[in-house]
């Protein structure tokens, strides 16, 4: 019984790990992250409304990308330089879920970044 709930107990813990961290209005994230790392974050959107986000670079590069309910994906421009940062911003074009999804590309490096929900 005890190995049946350890694994349940891993399981669920997997699960929710890949669930996409919720971005509110004027909310700054900032995260560790290495190479071939990635995460995720969400924003519940309306048809027609925008969210500008700001894109920090702490000591590592990374990539972003915009991911909308419908599965279509464009990227951001971020930025290049610790300190540097970038801001983006779309209009939903319909409703639900659209996700931000922040990869290092690179293997054997390490620092963090930082993401801004500024408005929405």
């Amino acid at each position: 019984m005890r190995r049946l709930s350890a694994v349940l107990l891993l399981t669920a813990s997997a699960v929710l790990a890949l669930e996409p961290t919720p971005l509110l209005p004027g909310q700054s994230v900032i995260r560790d992250i290495s190479g071939f790392e990635s995460h995720e974050f969400s924003i519940a959107m309306q048809d027609g409304q925008y969210a500008g986000l700001v894109l920090r670079h702490r000591g590592i590069d990374f990539t972003a990308r915009l991911i909308s309910p419908d599965g279509a994906v464009a990227d951001f421009t971020v930025p290049q330089r610790p300190g540097d940062e970038e801001s983006a911003g779309f209009v939903a074009l319909t409703n639900g879920a659209y996700r931000i999804k922040i990869q290092a590309p690179y293997r054997g490096t390490a620092g963090s970044y930082e993401i801004r929900l500024q408005c929405l």
